[in-house]
């Protein structure tokens, strides 16, 4: 007898996510409340790039939001993630951190924040350029489905893109109320004087 039949199947942390996101976030909600899980989603991935920018690097941060099919990206101009490390900072869900440098790491939230968000999408894209390299890693609903390196273009500037659409068969429906999104950004634009936010092409 396998192991897989004596024991059941082998399920991975962000399965356990997908399986029982009301233990990751207490608010699921369906998008009318300005505390329910898509904006908490949209809050982590902001957090990452305001984390950049306390540690002396990067002060802008582009959002784009379709209200319409949900879909989120966050670019930022901070360090960029080291690009051998994407699949260990978006697809591990525990207490990780920073990369300051290559190998060193500050204390942070990022890990298990930037996983959640991962396993809860149905697509999540991440591109990040850092000294001269760019590294590109795309999972579908928390499964990965590629993960490449390579030169980055002359004109690509450092710092990391991640792009998520929350995953509708694991969450409940939702609608992303725009004057959610916008006070969201306004409170973090207002607790991060010098960092400037721009959504959608327009600074809030």
């Amino acid at each position: 007898m396998s192991s897989t039949e004596e024991y059941g199947p082998t399920y991975s942390i962000l399965d356990y996510v997908r399986m029982r996101p009301e233990q990751i976030f207490h608010v699921l909600g369906n998008g009318l409340g300005f505390d329910d899980c898509i904006y908490q989603m949209l809050q982590i991935i902001v957090d990452n790039s305001i984390d950049e920018f306390r540690c002396g690097c990067g002060n802008q941060v582009e959002l784009t939001v379709d209200y319409g099919a949900g879909r989120m990206s966050v670019r930022d101009y901070g360090y960029g993630t080291p690009v051998t490390k994407l699949e260990q900072c978006f697809s591990v869900c525990h207490g990780g951190g920073m990369y300051t440098s290559d190998e060193a790491i500050l204390p942070q939230r990022f890990l298990l924040c930037a996983g959640t968000v991962n396993a809860l999408s149905s697509q999540f894209r991440v591109r990040s350029v850092r000294n001269g390299e760019y590294g590109e890693i795309v999972f579908a609903e928390g499964k990965l489905v590629s993960n490449e390196t390579g030169a980055s273009g002359p004109d690509e500037k450092s710092g990391t893109f991640v792009e998520w659409i929350p995953d509708a068969t694991v969450l409940p429906k939702f609608t992303i109320v725009e004057e959610h999104v916008i006070r969201r950004i306004r409170d973090c634009a207002t607790a991060n004087p010098g960092l400037t936010f721009i959504l959608n092409g327009s600074v809030i």
